[in-house]
């Protein structure tokens, strides 16, 4: 019975180092970019040992891949029966936004290597627009009809669009920036626009 609760605790405090050494990786990720950033950094910030962090993981290269795996998990709600309305629609975009927003320094890792052109980076966003785009269709088809998906992809390209634009002109302040209401304005502005009204 001792041993198992050993074991347990001995679990436990690897997974919290694990998940302590993935979000100081993503930070510094986020600020230096991937080439900018050494395990050496990692181990140094959370006290540890190189060998500490690759008891954890393989390379730095598995670090950040297990941070890819981890991003834009759960940010799609999926579509329900009802028709919904432009304002249901465009709340949903903003809540999706939201979520995202959440995650400023994830954010910046992505934008930092999808610029660079990162294969694993880019086709992570490609993966999230797909599901984004699978789990949303239904809804904008129902409202708009068949000209759903193409006002679907918009909308798509608008939120990546506020994001990038964000993180660009804020860098560091983005996650400030993004919580301010004449900031949720103008993208809800945004998402009007790029959403047209139902015609009667």
């Amino acid at each position: 019975m001792a041993q198992a609760a050993r074991r347990n605790d001995v679990e436990r405090t690897g997974s919290m180092t694990k998940q302590k050494i993935l979000a100081t990786a993503q930070e510094l990720f986020a600020n230096n970019g991937y080439n900018g950033t050494t395990v050496k950094a990692i181990a140094s910030r959370l006290d540890l040992t190189d060998p500490a962090i690759y008891y954890h993981f393989r390379s730095k290269r598995h670090i950040f891949d297990s941070l890819l795996q981890s991003s834009g998990a759960g940010q799609f709600v999926a579509a329900d029966n009802e028709v919904p309305s432009r304002e249901d629609l465009i709340d949903r975009m903003m809540s999706t936004f939201n979520a995202y927003a959440r995650q400023p320094d994830m954010l910046r890792m992505l934008f930092r290597q999808q610029y660079r052109g990162d294969p694993a980076s880019n086709q992570r966003r490609r993966e999230t627009m797909a599901t984004f785009q699978a789990t949303l269709a239904p809804l904008f088809t129902r409202l708009y009809g068949e000209t759903g998906p193409a006002i679907l992809e918009a909308v798509g390209l608008v939120t990546l669009g506020i994001i990038w634009d964000a993180i660009l002109s804020y860098g560091h302040g983005f996650a400030q920036v993004v919580e301010q209401p004449w900031f949720a304005q103008r993208a809800r502005k945004l998402f009007e626009i790029a959403m047209p009204p139902v015609p009667a």
